[in-house]
């Protein structure tokens, strides 16, 4: 008798533990906030506080038999359709929700900064911060966060501080920029890694297409070994400002400004976007060439030209549709 009725308990309780529960509102989804030293109850009562609408008792002795006493804290996500056994399951594993944040090629600090504060998962910050005090926070050496973030994906629970984030982000470019630093190549215009990273962000800015990388840091190379101005746009736009939507104009290039590279020799002050690990390569390996000018043909590819006189020919058919 007691093992028949031991056997019909079992089966009873097998079914409801593996029926969809309810939630509240019906809703699609209810997230769980599952704080360290909850003890079991505490956890079955946040759980049906939260909208999981599953009695304590039944949580409470499904989590014993299951030996679920070893709960991971964080934030968790429970989908319509979610079990007792799933839940119990997805505590158990600490299946906790994840966020990702993608700093994309060539964004700008400014870019990263609003695209993060977007981010549900993170607890934002630095958005209040001023520029020196996001560059205590993150532990960065330099007096410009900008090129210092690279360009990746970062995982990380929910409730991580943005500025964790910016952290991580940031000790990776410069292990990237040390490692690339430390197997340069040889006769460099640029003399220091933080002028690697300059460059590396114009070149960043300035490819369409990832094997012209190295085409790209030969010209730049080439141009201030024999004193040439730079004459890039991106670093006269990035003189503008984050605002700036508009299309360069001849009084934007003739604007004084430290990133105005038509009217000042040499690098600009800082970088120009978050240059991807393969610019940051390019700038320290640059093509063996004799190459001074490029013109983008609008199919996102370049052509390259040694003289003034080819690469004006270049810009009449690219640029000016001349035949």
């Amino acid at each position: 008798m007691a093992l028949t009725m031991a056997v019909a308990w079992s089966v009873c309780f097998w079914f409801y533990s593996t029926r969809p529960l309810h939630l509240a509102g019906n809703a699609r989804s209810v997230d769980v906030d599952i704080a360290a030293g909850m003890n079991i109850r505490q956890i079955a009562e946040r759980t049906r506080e939260a909208g999981v609408e599953v009695t304590v008792p039944a949580m409470l002795l499904a989590m014993r038999l299951t030996g679920s006493n070893a709960i991971h804290a964080g934030h968790y996500r429970f989908k319509k359709g979610v079990t007792l056994k799933s839940l119990i399951a997805k505590y158990r594993t600490g299946d906790v929700v994840k966020g990702t944040f993608r700093i994309a090629d060539g964004a700008t600090l400014h870019q990263t900064l609003q695209a993060l504060s977007r981010v549900e998962e993170v607890r934002g910050s630095a958005a209040t911060m001023t520029a020196e005090q996001l560059i205590q926070a993150i532990g960065a050496s330099e007096k410009h966060l900008e090129g210092m973030l690279a360009p990746e994906t970062y995982k990380f629970n929910w409730g991580t501080s943005d500025v964790t984030v910016l952290r991580i982000a940031y000790r990776h470019q410069k292990r990237a920029l040390e490692e690339e630093w430390a197997a340069r190549g040889e006769n460099l215009a640029v003399k220091t890694p933080y002028e690697a990273l300059i460059l590396a962000s114009i070149i960043e800015k300035e490819t369409g297409q990832p094997a012209d990388r190295p085409l790209v840091s030969s010209v730049f190379h080439n141009r201030l070994k024999v004193g040439m101005r730079l004459q890039t746009d991106p670093a006269v736009i990035y003189g503008q400002g984050p605002e700036f939507e508009g299309r360069l104009r001849t009084k934007h290039l003739r604007a004084p400004g430290p990133y105005n590279t038509y009217r000042n020799a040499g690098l600009p002050p800082t970088p120009i976007a978050m240059p991807s690990r393969a610019s940051i390569h390019a700038a320290l390996h640059p093509a063996k060439t004799e190459l001074l000018y490029f013109v983008a043909r609008g199919d996102g590819t370049t052509k390259f030209s040694t003289t003034l006189e080819e690469h004006e020919r270049a810009v009449d058919i690219y640029q000016r549709g001349k035949k």
